[in-house]
């Protein structure tokens, strides 16, 4: 679960599923937020190995491939490590019957319309670190598969191509506002006296329910030759496919329906058995 309320998940979520033999694990959003992201699993075919929830800001700015883009978008840079309050929570289970272990990222991607691009650092941010928990399991002779689901707040033809296997390069369109964006940008309302300040959840919900913001020009000669320059490309070296098949909308309101929500799973691991 995404966006759960942590009185709710602490009063009824977890005494509901326990009720039916699954144990819930909670973690939530940076800052002041009472909500974050929720994970229930079956204990009687899983034990708890290990958990290894992450802050983005904590990890994001420390991404050697990312540098030259934050060196030349110092505002970008401050935005990952500063403002936003995105959490990824992942959960090692180990299954009972073989010891397979299993790793489940349950994460809610920042919103805004206008930064694709910080989805895709985001995205990127996520897989190294399940990368890392992955050799490091298999390093120690086990064997393991990758679970990543959540609200990727991307639409199929933006970001999440990445998950896909797609390659990015400077010229995808998920890169479009690197340079543009700031913020505080029409869903944050900058705190001024008298003036009532829009947190990101609602913003989220205003942003759902309108068009971008941003004028959806195209790239002047000067944008075009930056991010050729600094965007490095990208190519994810898990192999996942959607678990969740390819259903028509996620998010249903009366002026934006779209897919914004997947489930990967790891292709040589995994297979579903229904749909």
């Amino acid at each position: 679960l995404q966006e759960c309320d942590k009185k709710c998940f602490d009063n009824v979520l977890k005494h509901v599923f326990k009720a039916y033999g699954f144990n819930g694990l909670f973690k939530s959003k940076c800052g002041a937020s009472a909500e974050g992201s929720a994970s229930f699993f079956n204990e009687s075919k899983f034990l708890i190995e290990s958990e290894k929830d992450f802050n983005f800001k904590d990890e994001i700015g420390n991404m050697e491939v990312f540098k030259q883009v934050y060196k030349r978008f110092p505002h970008l840079f401050q935005i990952l490590t500063q403002n936003l309050t995105t959490i990824c929570q992942i959960t090692i289970l180990k299954q009972k019957e073989t010891s397979i272990q299993i790793i489940i990222a349950n994460t809610h991607l920042f919103f805004h319309p206008d930064a694709a691009h910080i989805r895709t650092i985001q995205m990127v941010c996520l897989t190294d670190q399940i990368k890392k928990i992955k050799e490091k399991i298999e390093g120690e002779g086990f064997e393991c598969g990758v679970i990543i689901c959540g609200d990727m707040n991307s639409v199929p033809q933006s970001s999440v191509q990445y998950m896909k296997g797609v390659d990015l390069n400077w010229q995808h369109l998920c890169w479009t506002h690197t340079g543009r964006f700031e913020w505080g940008e029409k869903y944050f309302k900058k705190e001024t006296e008298g003036e009532r300040i829009v947190d990101e959840d609602t913003a989220e919900m205003i942003a759902h329910s309108s068009k971008s913001s941003k004028n959806e020009e195209e790239l002047t000669l000067e944008e075009k030759s930056v991010l050729e320059e600094v965007i490095p490309n990208l190519k994810l070296d898990i192999e996942l496919f959607e678990a969740s098949g390819d259903p028509p909308f996620t998010n249903f309101t009366p002026t934006f329906t779209e897919k914004l929500d997947y489930i990967f799973a790891e292709s040589n691991k995994f297979e579903t058995i229904s749909k």
